[in-house]
């Protein structure tokens, strides 16, 4: 799916807030997960040094943002969606968030995002998650992201679970407001259970590069070393973003977030 270019513009001075969409004003009912959560494996992102800044439980923290249609990257779409926070249940920490898409254009997406500070300093993160799924085949694809804008710069840390259309993990290339598959599958997630999730990534303040070290998903740990660019932007800060893609012929459909974490350094 084609990603949100238009944030660039929108964050440029990197004030969060929502853009546009159609949120819905009564959340869906609660889904009920038709088996328990599965035990969920280590995700073992790597080098973490014990200075590093932990910023824990994300999903707890208010006032996030959100947007859809061209904001969110697909130009001309639109959806209903919302976010239901405190879910006990599916939950790993008693405290997940509820995500949902109840109607949308033929290919709509929803994003939201959370500022989480700013420092210029930092050039190295972390982003972890468990996610959990009900209906995968209502989804086209996944999105985990990092933002910073530092030093004249925005760096995006922005992939894509792309696991009904090239099977792959891909990361957006602001070259040319496309995406880069890196090559390494990450196909349909298994409903009813918990995947845990953890990007590695980095920046380089001389040359103004982002490069993607490596992605584990349920244990499983795969190099990527893909580097893409930044773009001139003003301000600093820091945010966390999640994103749902519709599939063409769209459904009601949720996605349960828990245990959101970034480490920086």
């Amino acid at each position: 799916m084609f990603r949100f270019q238009a944030v660039v513009l929108l964050l440029a001075s990197f004030l969060l807030i929502g853009c546009g969409g159609v949120t819905s004003s009564t959340p869906p009912p609660s889904i009920s997960p038709s088996q328990p959560p599965a035990q969920q494996p280590p995700a073992t992102p790597s080098g973490i040094p014990a200075n590093a800044k932990v910023i824990s439980d994300i999903q707890k923290l208010t006032n996030w943002s959100s947007c859809s249609g061209d904001c969110s990257g697909e130009a001309g779409t639109n959806a209903t969606y919302s976010m239901t926070p405190g879910i006990s249940s599916p939950s790993l920490t008693g405290s997940a968030v509820r995500f949902d898409i109840t109607d949308a254009t033929s290919w709509g997406t929803a994003l939201w995002w959370k500022q989480v500070g700013g420092d210029d300093t930092k050039t190295h993160f972390v982003y972890e998650l468990s996610f959990y799924l009900t209906d995968v085949g209502a989804g086209q694809a996944l999105e985990f992201n990092v933002n910073q804008n530092a030093g004249g710069w925005r760096y995006e840390y922005a992939t894509q679970c792309d696991y009904r259309g090239t099977g792959t993990w891909r990361v957006w290339d602001p070259s040319r407001l496309g995406w880069n598959t890196t090559g390494k599958q990450c196909p349909d997630p298994a409903p009813n259970q918990w995947h845990k999730l953890a990007w590695e990534v980095e920046r380089n303040s001389t040359d103004h590069t982002v490069r993607f070290i490596a992605v584990t998903l349920d244990g499983n740990r795969n190099d990527i070393g893909a580097t893409t660019i930044a773009v001139p932007a003003s301000g600093s800060g820091i945010d966390v973003a999640f994103q749902m893609d519709c599939i063409g012929v769209v459904r009601p459909w949720s996605v349960w977030v828990d245990a959101i974490k970034l480490s920086e350094w």
